[in-house]
Formats: structure tokens, sequence, C-alpha cells
């Protein structure tokens, strides 16, 4: 094989490494983001962040706003219901509560307004009634941030509107377009934290398994057995998800996702199938033989390790696309198939990114197992 050739393998082989060690990162993140229910407490602090205003904090009916917004009907039917003290703080609500991570924007609208309409507004409005009468509403609020901003939205619907279906569909349009542009930015803040986040774990998962850049390419480029394995396993792999019409892409936006177990087992199915690739990585019985005895090689373990868990903090749907490329340009994609077809196919799904506006992400993986069957 011409150096060219050894070159696209070893590259291959990285490649292969970092979307490897990526699915193990997403699968950890996700069972983080679920157990301490991040997206919904990114959600509930969003909420808070358009609604809160100093004005309302110091006026009876309206100091728990947050709070008695997440405890109207409509909103509570989108998580489970909890029995709670009747002046719960935000903090303990937060803490106590099963909160929902997504929310449409039409019940947000519809629930905000009814619970401006007060406290004492026992009486039962349908949805064209609380929105066309939100002007009534929002002029009971203290002088403050929310009654300017919302009546910026809804001061012109009487006036503008004949009917009151066409005011109620005014002002929900507008408030429903408020609440999404606040999302949008919310979606922002919950990437960055997830994003920190990833890096973090992705250089703890990197030493766990001891997946050093430099060590793993050393290797493949001295041994050519092991290269052409790495290569063959890494582009069955990528065939193994582009066939057949019940492929399963690597990160989808659909909001259905396909429940593969609990994080601790879909982690032991994803060290398996890293363990059958072939990838020399790994600690042996004697982890203290595995270490380096000099200076300069712990800043070369060290920036190996470092080297991986930056590459695989990118995600798992960025390194399949690079393999797909890589194999593109080696033209071997389309010569795998009776390795593709000899490999298992399982499927682990994992969550990772922010749930906002009306579409719920989550990455849907399909991972064939890596060794000969």
């Amino acid at each position: 094989m011409s150096d060219l050739g050894a070159v696209l393998d070893v590259a291959l082989g990285l490649i292969f490494l970092y979307m490897m060690t990526s699915l193990l990162v997403t699968i950890v993140q996700e069972g983080i983001a679920t157990m301490m229910q991040l997206r919904a407490k990114n959600l509930f602090d969003a909420i808070d962040n358009l609604i809160s205003d100093p004005a309302l904090a110091k006026h009876p009916e309206y100091k728990d706003l947050v709070v008695d917004l997440y405890r109207h009907p409509l909103m509570q039917s989108l998580y489970r219901r909890t029995p709670f003290a009747e002046n719960i703080s935000a903090t303990d609500f937060v803490k106590q509560a099963a909160l929902p991570s997504y929310i449409p924007s039409r019940i947000f609208a519809v629930a905000l307004l009814d619970v401006l309409r007060g406290k004492t507004a026992t009486e039962a409005a349908g949805v064209d009634q609380v929105l066309a009468g939100a002007q009534q509403a929002v002029n009971k609020l203290p002088a403050g941030q929310l009654k300017t901003a919302l009546t910026l939205f809804v001061a012109d619907a009487d006036s503008q509107r004949a009917s009151i279906n066409q005011r109620a569909q005014a002002v929900s349009e507008r408030v429903e377009g408020w609440f999404n542009d606040s999302m949008s930015r919310a979606s922002g803040w919950y990437k960055r934290q997830a994003q920190r986040m990833s890096l973090v774990i992705a250089l703890v998962i990197t030493v766990l398994i001891n997946a050093n850049t430099f060590n793993v390419a050393g290797q493949l480029w001295s041994d050519n057995a092991l290269r052409a394995q790495v290569s063959a396993t890494a582009a069955a792999y990528y065939k193994e998800q582009t066939d057949g019409k019940d492929r399963v892409p690597v990160e989808s936006g659909a909001k259905e996702r396909t429940q593969a177990g609990s994080v601790a087992a879909q982690w032991n199915v994803q060290m398996k199938r890293l363990e059958q690739s072939s990838l020399p990585i790994g600690w042996s019985a004697d982890v203290a033989s595995m270490l380096p005895s000099t200076v300069a090689g712990w800043v070369a373990l060290l920036f190996g390790w470092l080297v991986t868990g930056l590459a695989a903090s990118l995600g798992a749907a960025f390194w399949f696309d690079v393999l797909g490329k890589a194999l593109q340009i080696r033209g071997s994609g389309p010569k795998v198939t009776a390795t593709a077809t000899a490999h298992r196919r399982e499927t682990v799904a994992v969550a990772t990114a922010a749930e906002q506006g009306e579409t719920a992400t989550s990455a849907t993986v399909a991972v064939s197992s890596g060794g000969r069957s």
C-alpha cells in the first residue's frame, strides 16, 4: 500500500475512534441531563427570565407568577402533578416538581394571560375570551417591565380586530412569537452549557478508556494488519448505517426516541463494541507498566488524551459525516459489502441538545458491532 493509502487508513482509524468515543459521551451526558432535569430547569429559568419583574415581586398577587404559571391546569397537563404548599418558592418548586422540558407556545400564551386575570377571577372563560380580553388583564398589572412588554403586543388588538376570534388570534400570535424568540435564546444557553459538559465528560472518558490519539496513530501506522482491520471495520460500520430503508441516522430532530435501556446498559453495550473494534486503546491489568517514566512521555500522553477528548466533544454526528467524506476520498466505501452484512445491527438511542421550540432535539445512533460475527 502506498504511503497515501496508509495515511488515509490511519485517518479512518482516528475518525472511527473519535466517533465511537463520542457515543460514550452522549450516553453519559444524556443520563446526567435526564437525572438532573437540565433541560426542564433551563426552560424554567428561561420563562422566569422572560416574565420576572421587580415590580411584581412586591405585589402579593403576582410575586409567585412563574410558579402560578406552572401550576395552571394547562401547564400541569405537561408534567406529573405533585402536591405543593400554597406559597412554595420558585427554588423549592424546581427541586420538587418533575417539570416539562418542552412547552407549546400556544399553551404558554393562554396560561399566562389566564393567570394574569388574577386569582380572584374564578369564573370559567373560553380560550378566545381569555386571549381577546388580554388588554384588561395586562392593565391590572403593576407598572413595570412585564406590563410594558405585554402592552406592546396586545394594546391595539381591540381596535384593529372586529370579532373576538380575530382579536384572540392577534394576541395569541404576538405572545407566542415573544415566547418563541425567548426560547431560541434559551436554546443557545443550553447548547453552551451542554458543550462545556460534553468536553469535561469527553476528557474523563478518554482517560478511562486510555484513548491516546498519538499512541493509536503510531500503532496503526506501524502495524499493517491492524491498520487494515480497523479501516475495514470503520468502512463496514459506515456502509451498514447508510444501507437499507430502515437506516437510523446518527442525529435527528425527531421527537420520538427509541429507548435502549438504562445508561449503564447502553454504556456496557458501547464499551463492548469498542473492545471488538480492534482499536489499540484501553488499559492492561498492570496499569503502572503502561504509564510513562519520563516527563516527555507524560506530556505526550496528556496531550494525546487532550486531543482525543477535544475531538470526541464535537459529537458522533460530526464524526459520522467526516467518516463518510474520508471513505469517499479513500474510494473504499462502495467496495465493502460482504463485511457489512456480516455485522449484527443494534440500535442505541441517546439524546443531546436542547429541546426548544416545537421540536425535541434527540440523537438516535445506530451502532453496529465492530467485531466479526
